[in-house]
């Protein structure tokens, strides 16, 4: 077999692409059964937490029917001990050795955080991720850049010239796209709608 181009299409090789195929097609189903009972154990979780236990779920044997809700209280301290510890009021915090650049230091650490707090809304986000890890013992998350626009009317001051030859300015309605937001973004992605591969990654 000859040197193939950059651009060579391997889809379109059948020899290739049914090798690659049957591989993957045997990952897959290798992931859908580890998937299956890890599922289960996170629904027993789930379960436990929203204090909807099954008859599976009971660990005794007896007449009483008790829900204590002590496991949903223990995953929401425990989540809200590693959201504080994950951001304490100084998360962000720099320093430098020249006091020439402290004013320097001090503007870029604000700026940054404004960026985190007020754009991203990481901590909107970490609260969620984290009660899920807490709960399940896993917890994927997403960072993706996400760009946001809406038409918006706005009333414009453009220069127009007189017959005097005076330039004036009058108002002008125009109709523009503009940009909302044009950043990266993280999300919280519910465990039971990714797969991982290999499934202990």
């Amino acid at each position: 077999m000859g040197k193939r181009s950059l651009d060579y299409n391997y889809a379109k090789d059948l020899d290739f692409s049914d090798t690659v195929g049957k591989n993957l097609l045997e990952i897959f189903e290798g992931v859908k059964t580890n998937r299956q009972e890890r599922e289960e154990r996170w629904q027993s979780h789930y379960r436990a937490w929203s204090v909807d236990a099954t008859e599976s779920d009971k660990g005794y044997d007896g007449m009483a029917n008790l829900s204590v809700p002590q496991i949903r209280k223990e995953v929401e301290t425990m989540s809200r001990r590693i959201y504080k510890g994950m951001f304490p009021d100084d998360y962000l915090k720099a320093e430098t050795d020249d006091l020439a650049y402290e004013d320097l230091v001090n503007v870029n650490t604000q700026v940054l955080r404004h960026y985190l707090d007020r754009v991203m809304n990481v901590k909107s986000f970490a609260l969620p991720w984290v009660k899920q890890g807490v709960l399940y013992g896993s917890s994927p998350a997403r960072s993706f850049w996400h760009k946001e626009s809406n038409n918006m009317f706005f009333n414009k001051r453009e220069p127009v010239v007189a017959d005097d030859g005076t330039i004036q300015f009058r108002k002008k309605v125009s109709n523009e796209e503009v940009t909302i937001y044009d950043a990266p973004k993280l999300r919280a992605e519910d465990l039971f709608n990714v797969f991982v591969y290999p499934h202990n990654a």
